[in-house]
C-alpha cells in the first residue's frame, strides 16, 4: 500500500490559500497580501517526513518566518523571490535553488508572480542521517541559504525529478517511500549543509573502538536480516546491539571494509534476488517492481549493483 498523500488544490479565497502553503511547506510561516479573487494552485506529495509540492499564484505575495520547523528548499520556476535575513539579501530566479530561510531563524520575502517546486524536509530526519543527538544541531549547519551552483543545482534537480517519479508511477509501499525520503534528505545534505563539527555527539572515542567487536558486527548484521523489509538505520541498529553509532561503524569497516547501509543494501538485494528466481514475468512480476518492494527505488542503480553482485542484469534471473 502506497504511504504517500496526493493532494490538488485551487482556490481564490486568501485564507484557504496561506492555510494550504503553510501546510505543504512548514508552519510558523506568516502570509499576507492576497486579495479575494487572487488565484493559487498547489499539487503536494506528502510522503510523511519529506514534502514534495509545485505552488503557483500571478499575485504578490508577502511572507515571513519566526523560525521554519523544516528544511524548505525553493526552486523558482516563473516570477521572483526576494528573500531577507541576517547577512543576506537577494531575490530569486528561474534557474536558482536555495534553502528558503535557515531553520529556526526569522526570515521575511515577497513573491512576485511565483511558480515553484519546493521540498520540505523534517529536521528530525536530516539529525538522523548526520547521527547527531537530535535536530537541535541542526541550524547552526544549515546556515548558508546561498543559491546553489549550476552543477550543484543540475544534481538537485535530477534527485527530485527521480523521487517525483518514482512515487507518482510507483507502488512499492512504505520501505520504498522511505528509501525515497533518505535519499533527498542525504542529498540535500550533501548539497546544502556547509560546514560540520568534526567533533561532537558522532565523533569517535575509545569506548567505540573496544565495542567494534566480532560479536557486535555478528548482532547487527543478524539484526538487519531480521528487519531488511523495514526501515531501519544505523541508530536502529547501535540500539539494537547496545552500543554507539559509531561502534557499529567501526565494526563494520574494521571487519568487512565496508559500512553498514552498504551491508544492508547488499542483504535487501540477496532477498530481490531470491524473488526474481521464482518470479514469473507472464503473471506481470517485473524487476522494477521486486526491486521497489526491497526499497530500491532506482531500476537502473539496483541493476548496476545487482549485476556487481551476480554477474548477470536482474532481467536474465527473471527469465531463467
Amino acid at each position: 500500500m502506497s504511504t504517500v498523500e496526493r493532494a490538488q488544490h485551487f482556490t481564490r479565497d486568501p485564507e484557504t490559500a496561506y492555510e494550504l502553503i503553510s501546510r505543504a511547506y512548514a508552519s510558523r510561516l506568516d502570509l499576507a497580501g492576497l486579495v479575494p479573487g487572487d488565484p493559487l494552485s498547489l499539487t503536494c506529495h506528502d510522503l510523511g517526513r519529506v514534502r514534495l509540492s509545485k505552488c503557483s499564484s500571478p499575485a504578490r505575495v508577502r511572507w515571513a518566518t519566526r523560525g521554519l520547523d523544516r528544511l524548505v528548499i525553493t526552486q523558482p520556476l516563473d516570477g521572483s523571490q526576494e528573500r531577507r535575513m541576517p547577512g543576506l539579501h537577494d531575490r530569486l530566479r528561474p534557474g536558482d535553488i536555495a534553502v528558503i530561510a535557515p531553520p529556526r531563524h526569522p526570515a521575511r520575502g515577497v513573491h512576485r508572480a511565483l511558480a515553484h517546486r519546493t521540498v520540505s524536509i523534517d529536521l528530525g530526519l536530516l539529525s538522523s542521517l548526520t547521527a547527531q543527538a537530535g535536530p537541535t544541531a541542526l541550524p547552526r549547519e544549515v546556515a548558508d541559504c546561498r543559491p546553489l551552483s549550476p552543477q550543484a543545482g543540475r544534481r538537485w534537480s535530477q534527485v527530485v525529478d527521480m523521487v517525483d517519479d518514482v512515487i507518482t508511477h510507483t507502488d512499492g509501499g512504505a520501505l520504498l517511500h522511505r528509501q525515497a525520503e533518505r535519499f533527498l534528505a542525504a542529498t540535500a545534505l550533501a548539497l546544502f549543509v556547509r560546514c560540520q563539527d568534526a567533533a561532537g555527539p558522532g565523533a569517535e572515542t575509545s569506548i567505540d573502538r573496544t565495542d567494534a567487536t566480532p560479536l557486535v558486527l555478528k548482532r547487527s548484521i543478524e539484526f538487519m536480516e531480521a528487519n531488511a523489509d523495514r526501515e531501519i538505520t544505523v541508530t536502529d541498529v547501535a540500539e539494537a546491539t547496545n552500543v554507539s553509532v559509531r561502534a557499529v561503524q567501526l565494526a563494520f569497516q574494521r571487519h568487512l571494509q565496508t559500512t553498514p547501509m552498504a551491508h544492508l543494501r547488499r542483504i535487501r538485494i540477496h532477498h530481490a534476488h531470491r524473488e526474481l528466481r521464482i518470479a514469473d514475468p507472464t503473471c506481470g512480476d517485473t524487476v522494477a517492481d521486486i526491486a521497489a518492494r526491497w526499497g530500491f527505488f532506482s531500476p537502473g542503480r539496483f541493476s548496476a549493483q545487482y549485476r556487481e553482485i551476480y554477474g548477470v542484469p536482474p532481467s536474465q534471473t527473471l527469465r531463467t
